[in-house]
């Protein structure tokens, strides 16, 4: 990421706007697959805005850092030994 974009990203983020995250980003941010996030999106396992374009043949997904928290916290096991 560019300075300039993670300058911008701040930004917005003080303002109390709410950047969506690409497949990739999420991907990252739970260290799993950008396939499985795909996966999970068509089986509707995890939250996310479905945007269809007509000049895309695939649809593009969005996510918000809040609700993959709060799906997170919620899916998460804690095992205690």
């Amino acid at each position: 990421m560019s300075a300039k974009l993670a300058t911008a990203q701040a930004q917005l983020a003080a303002a109390g706007v709410e950047i969506e995250w690409t497949a990739l980003e999420v991907a990252a941010y739970l260290a799993c697959s950008k396939h499985l996030i795909y996966l999970m999106c068509h089986r509707r396992e995890i939250p996310h805005r479905r945007i269809d374009l007509p000049s895309r043949e695939r649809p593009l997904f969005r996510f918000r850092k809040s609700e993959i928290d709060q799906w997170r916290e919620k899916h998460s096991e804690v095992v205690t030994i």
